[in-house]
């Protein structure tokens, strides 16, 4: 899992990234609001994130790869864990 500019979690698995003209991303907010709600996840600051930030994992959209901005690193292995587990929370998969 990537983080793009604008601040978005980049979702997509790299098996449809050669042939997909979108990617599918969650947006990252430094609002926290509603931290404890099992669909975000914060994640702490660190670079290139300045400030404690939060997933929200209930807002997956598909977007145009065209509109994704530069690579800018990625999630910690805690991190990505913690957004795997809200993201299948908001899908059913898990309860």
């Amino acid at each position: 899992m990537s983080l793009c500019n604008d601040f978005s979690a980049y979702l997509q698995s790299d098996l449809l990234n050669p042939t997909s003209p979108t990617a599918i991303v969650a947006p990252i907010t430094s609002i926290i609001k509603n931290p404890f709600m099992q669909s975000h996840c914060i994640l702490p600051p660190h670079s290139p994130l300045r400030e404690r930030s939060m997933v929200l994992t209930e807002q997956v959209r598909v977007i145009d790869r065209q509109r994704l901005g530069a690579f800018v690193g990625r999630l910690q292995a805690k991190e990505l864990h913690d957004v795997e587990q809200a993201l299948c929370y908001c899908l059913g998969l898990i309860e």
